[in-house]
């Protein structure tokens, strides 16, 4: 309480006389609260005396619409004084410059305000990768941010909030005492299985909105699914399948999916989101809907009657890395097929997986070779045998309209397709494109990008030129889940000396090197 009425001193609209010491009582619990519930009505109950001073009030506008969005966001979703949050979600509706608006450093509310102003700071950066890639203005976020945070932590030493985001490790006490006679791995994992449970029933119990949301915007909350796989498809559990549920059937009720892919125009990193996870989780779900294989079927044949072509080489590729469920964007720097779209076709791939659809073996089959022909190619300076992040469409040139190979510059996001971006996808493709065809020449990149990888691990070089073959194998350690996965499938042991160094600690279990990296892991 001193702390706080110390704040206040000098505020000439507000002065200590006029914070009585029910109202710093009422402000003194609000900022100590580490439950927004808790600190909205504190900060509601304060707005319901008719004895605050003016200038107070006018802060406590300001800082209890804050405190509202966070404890309340739900009932915005659908409110008209938030159009904004109802049309793009929760985080995106505040997570803008200037919010919450500025009041007085000598406001006995300004500590309070400092804690919402410092995390939607931080929140910008991790939302934005514009942002996250700008060092300067990465740095001026969170410089700031962890500024207003520290003040909000000295004034109420027991917010728990603000003391996380400035670094303090809360300890989580265990669900369940270690079991003597269990692994120390099998023991570590059912703690950790059990809190990822916690957390996602806590985003569906106190987040979830009656359409499905979760407060991200529709792109972002369909990627949930990929943390919560491990307990969404490992236990069946009903209340988190629901969620998942409601949330996938939410999506396509909405206009944009009506055409079974978004018909909102952006890159494929985003648009594939809508359709790819959702349809995707939803297979693993329910394998035998009806509803979900069409939709996973439909994809196939966007693929192959819209969005691809063949190239002024013969080859099949995407023509853009823009397209929608109507039309391909026609702008030349757009023009890429890149490793990330294979999260376009996902389910169809899963699909494919599950049937062996000969026109998916045909035509995947014919775009992966499309993808294992630029591998080869020395164009550009490229490396031969590592693949390139993006190909030009229509020349089938290794690339975009950028100037190096490495960088396509296909989207106003730089550093997202920036060389290997999402290698991983790929990779994973043809992989499975060899395992379902039986061809095993499409996994001629990932054999050449293994050799390049072991060869670097055994003459590390310093500070490689961008683009050059040690570059590329310095950021080449995506290539080991590729590997593990083919070494369990195939029992072929060529890689094992990489995957001893790379893979993670279920693969080395699995190849005979010890529970050690499994347990850390």
């Amino acid at each position: 309480l001193a702390g706080l009425l110390v704040t206040a001193v000098g505020a000439a609209a507000t002065p200590l006389s006029a914070v009585t010491p029910v109202q710093a009582e009422l402000i003194e619990a609000a900022g100590n609260a580490s439950a927004e519930m808790e600190r909205y009505h504190s900060l509601l109950t304060l707005s319901e005396r008719e004895d605050l001073d003016p200038a107070l009030r006018s802060d406590l506008v300001i800082v209890l619409e804050a405190a509202d969005l966070y404890a309340n966001e739900r009932e915005h979703w659908d409110c008209s004084e938030h159009p904004e949050m109802a049309r793009r979600g929760f985080l995106k509706g505040y997570l803008r410059e200037g919010w919450p608006a500025e009041i007085p450093e000598s406001s006995p509310l300004h500590p309070i305000w400092c804690l919402y102003r410092g995390r939607a700071l931080i929140q910008r950066v991790i939302q934005d990768g514009n942002l996250a890639a700008n060092p300067v203005k990465r740095a001026e976020h969170f410089g700031t941010g962890r500024r207003l945070l520290g003040i909000a932590r000295d004034t109420y030493p027991a917010n728990r909030i603000a003391r996380m985001y400035l670094g303090e490790r809360l300890p989580w006490p265990p669900l369940h005492p270690p079991d003597p006679r269990a692994p120390a791995w099998a023991n570590l994992q059912r703690e950790v299985i059990g809190k990822m449970a916690h957390v996602i029933r806590w985003w569906i119990r106190h987040r979830q909105a009656p359409d499905g949301q979760f407060g991200g915007g529709w792109g972002d909350d369909v990627e949930m699914w990929r943390v919560w796989l491990p307990v969404l498809v490992g236990f069946e559990d009903p209340e988190i399948v629901e969620a998942q549920r409601r949330l996938a059937e939410g999506l396509f009720a909405t206009e944009r999916m009506r055409g079974g892919y978004t018909n909102v125009m952006t890159d494929v990193e985003h648009t594939a989101e809508d359709s790819g996870d959702t349809v995707t989780s939803m297979m693993h779900l329910l394998p035998d809907d009806p509803v979900w294989q069409g939709r996973a079927r439909r994809i196939f044949g966007l693929f192959r009657d819209l969005w691809t072509g063949r190239n002024q080489r013969g080859h099949l590729m995407f023509k853009s890395t823009y397209f929608t469920a109507d039309r391909v964007h026609p702008a030349s720097d757009l023009a890429c097929d890149t490793v990330y779209h294979p999260r376009a076709v996902q389910p169809a791939l899963l699909y494919w997986q599950r049937t062996g659809d000969p026109e998916m073996t045909e035509l995947f089959g014919e775009w992966m070779r499309t993808w294992v022909a630029a591998a080869a190619s020395e164009e550009r300076g490229k490396p031969a045998g590592v693949l390139p992040s993006a190909i030009h469409w229509p020349d089938g040139g290794v690339g975009g309209v950028g100037a190096d190979w490495w960088d396509p510059r296909n989207h106003d996001e730089p550093s997202l397709y920036l060389w290997p971006s999402a290698m991983s996808m790929m990779t994973q493709t043809l992989l499975l494109t060899a395992h379902m065809t039986g061809d095993g020449s499409h996994l001629e990149p990932v054999r050449a990008m293994a050799r390049v990888r072991s060869e670097y691990l055994e003459n590390p070089v310093e500070d490689p030129e961008p683009g050059s073959v040690a570059w590329c194998a310095s950021r080449m350690d995506f290539i080991a889940g590729t590997l593990g996965k083919y070494r369990l499938l195939t029992g072929d042991a060529e890689f094992d000396s990489l995957l001893r160094q790379d893979a993670n600690g279920y693969v080395t279990l699995r190849l005979g090197g010890g529970r050690e990296r499994l347990v850390e892991d």
